[in-house]
């Protein structure tokens, strides 16, 4: 995949683009975000100045005693089905539903 990939730079100029002024959601974001704003100013010079929402850190405040807040413990957790993962278009659909049942709990 990378050999026929995109150019960090092309690739860092289309994610800016489609995510916009808009909130970014992940598992494990915080990890990640940190990447991702080093190379938008390093290939960009561009401040990437997006909030983001870590479904891990939610998870760790509202689910003590889950064993660990992996991705799919957490898909186990809440019976989200968890195959195709490590994907990443599944992946994002994992943690969307995930996110939506940690809400309804939070909720109650």
């Amino acid at each position: 995949m990378l050999v026929e990939g995109i150019e960090q730079k092309e690739a860092l100029e289309g994610f800016i683009k489609f995510t916009g002024e808009e909130i970014i959601m992940g598992h494990n974001v915080n990890f990640d975000i940190n990447f991702i704003y080093d190379k938008c100013k390093t290939y960009l010079d561009y401040y990437l100045k997006n909030d983001f929402v870590d479904t891990m850190r939610i998870a760790k405040n509202i689910l003590p005693n889950v064993r660990n807040y992996k991705l799919g413990t957490l898909a186990d957790y809440f019976k989200v089905d968890y195959r195709n993962a490590h994907r990443g278009l599944t992946d994002v659909e994992i943690t969307y539903e995930v996110y939506n049942k940690m809400k309804e709990l939070a909720k109650k």
